[in-house]
């Protein structure tokens, strides 16, 4: 019996969803762990739209939640008074509980916000519903990025370091560093001596071909304040292409 009742405990701490832990002292005093949530996966709207249209090889999976970064083309209003978010090619309809976080959001700026995705016919649109946490993100140009870094690198990454800010710029090149990795070059426009290394996410690299023309302008979505080589050179990371439209 006191094995059966051991076994017991054991199975409602797993389906509880913690686990327990021993701290180490002399009594093991055990504490309860809880699992973080894992945060939505990340996309651009240009990747939702290109997926959604069967123009990618990315799946989107009904019913999944996704963090989907764009640029406002403006903000409309629903018949039930809900706000909704347009990007190009869609729209994002923001839950009542979100809804005034809109009221702070200006056509041309970019944001983020959290949507379930459902999946549609080939005859209608692509619509999101219900989405919530609806954010800022930054924009900067190359030139400001690498400047920011040149005149304060602690203050820059209070700024950037390790979150989301849109890039852009002039594409200068395209090529690979030394451990394979492929990359942006982007400069200011107009053409400025400061440019910014931006590493292309691997999912996204099957878009740089149409997205990343040597001599255009670029928009990327990237991680900040990144150190790409032992020297300490900072550039941004998990770049994903945007629509500059």
């Amino acid at each position: 019996m006191r094995g059966r009742r051991a076994l017991l405990v054991i199975g409602l701490l797993a389906s509880s969803g913690c686990h327990k832990a021993v701290d180490g002292s002399a009594h093991g005093t055990e504490r309860h762990v809880e699992s973080k949530p894992v945060p939505p996966e990340l996309i651009t709207s240009e990747e939702m739209r290109l997926a959604d249209s069967g123009q990618s090889s990315f799946k989107l999976l009904p019913g999944k939640v996704y963090r989907v970064v764009g640029r406002v083309r403006n903000i409309s209003v629903t018949q039930s008074g809900q706000p909704q978010v347009q990007f190009t090619g869609f729209g994002a309809t923001l839950d009542p509980a979100s809804a005034d976080a809109a009221k702070s959001v200006d056509a041309d700026a970019y944001v983020a916000l959290d949507c379930p995705y459902q999946s549609h016919d080939g005859n209608t649109e692509l619509q999101l519903d219900h989405c919530k946490n609806l954010q800022s993100v930054p924009s900067v140009s190359a030139q400001e990025y690498v400047q920011s870094y040149e005149n304060n690198a602690f203050k820059a990454d209070a700024e950037y370091k390790d979150k989301e800010v849109v890039i852009s710029g002039k594409l200068r090149l395209k090529d690979k560093l030394i451990d394979g990795r492929d990359y942006l070059d982007i400069i200011a426009v107009p053409p400025d001596i400061s440019s910014a290394t931006a590493i292309i996410a691997p999912e996204a690299r099957a878009m740089s071909d149409g997205y990343a023309t040597v001599g255009s302008l670029t928009v990327v979505l990237c991680q900040g304040g990144y150190r790409y080589n032992e020297a300490g050179s900072v550039g941004l990371k998990d770049c994903r292409f945007l629509q500059n439209y």
